[in-house]
């Protein structure tokens, strides 16, 4: 595998790639506009994912203040007067709703093999956010899986 070297040199982002089996060696300049693209195509998928992340909190908000959901035939039109009478979880698929449109806008400038498994950040966002808000119970076990995903995900933002 090669390796890489980030180097800045006056305002273009220099990457050399050095081949350890062959003699031969590349260099390709990155200019700004494509540091911005590449910057604007994280940017999306981070917003994406933090604010569906936020948009999952503040479900959970709303369903703990609904307590009991009885659905049925005969219960539905008054269940979805209480589901969508509720701030929070009108907020929250308000933030879903924009969290789309961000991560269609990010498809379409990032592969899907890329951007969706930044996902997945998504399950330590709001898993953290529960630990502190709703006081979720986290064991050895959870926090090992968490700290696992993020390593994942690092690994997946440097390919």
């Amino acid at each position: 595998m090669p390796a890489i070297q980030p180097i800045n040199v006056q305002g273009m982002l220099e990457i050399s790639f050095m081949c350890p089996s062959a003699v031969v060696g590349s260099r390709i300049l990155i200019g700004d506009s494509e540091r911005r693209r590449a910057m604007g195509k994280l940017g999306l998928l981070a917003s994406s994912i933090l604010l569906g992340s936020i948009g999952q909190i503040l479900l959970k908000e709303g369903a703990n203040q609904l307590k009991e959901i009885k659905l049925s035939f005969s219960t539905i039109t008054q269940v979805c007067v209480n589901v969508y009478s509720n701030i929070p979880i009108l907020a929250g698929l308000v933030l879903y709703g924009i969290s789309s449109f961000l991560w269609i806008q990010a498809l379409a400038k990032a592969e899907l093999s890329f951007a969706y498994p930044m996902v997945a950040f998504s399950y330590v966002i709001v898993s953290c956010a529960a630990w502190i808000i709703f006081k979720d119970h986290f064991s050895f076990q959870r926090v090992l899986s968490l700290g696992i995903i993020v390593i994942g995900v690092i690994l997946l933002s440097r390919s």
